[in-house]
């Protein structure tokens, strides 16, 4: 259950059902899987753009991790519907931005941020963001927006 919503200019939303094999010893969502729950969204979003995986590489460049930070602020059980809120902050030369959030109806699970550098697909170095891309991000960069 994958469920895009997108609002224009701000945020766009995904709604996941938390599965049994998300869930660890404590019976809780694990740690770890926040940040797959935070990749969900970042690509729907992406796609939402018109901007495939396929797209970006054959184009040379791919989106790469450079910083990933996540704060629980409450526990998500198995078979928990989730809302995954994913809002472009800050648009770079050579990275962008995420801000995510987590709720259970009006519950905060989560916050966090990610910081992808864009690189060259042969020589891993940090490149300018292809400006087709940056268009289409900048729709949702708050501060361009604001």
């Amino acid at each position: 259950m994958n469920k895009m919503e997108v609002f224009m200019g701000q945020e766009s939303k995904t709604r996941l059902r938390v599965r049994i094999d998300e869930t660890d010893m404590a019976g809780v969502v694990h740690f770890s899987r926040y940040f797959v729950y935070f990749g969900i969204a970042h690509w729907e979003l992406l796609k939402s753009l018109g901007i495939s995986y396929s797209a970006l590489e054959s184009s040379g460049v791919r989106p790469t991790i450079v910083v990933a930070h996540c704060e629980y602020k409450s526990p998500a059980r198995y078979d928990d519907v989730l809302v995954v809120r994913v809002e472009v902050s800050e648009v770079k030369e050579k990275s962008v931005k995420y801000n995510y959030e987590i709720k259970k109806e009006k519950k905060l699970i989560a916050t966090g941020y990610v910081i992808h550098a864009f690189v060259d697909v042969n020589t891993h170095r940090a490149v300018e963001i292809p400006s087709w891309i940056r268009e289409r991000l900048e729709v949702f960069d708050e501060r361009t927006n604001a």
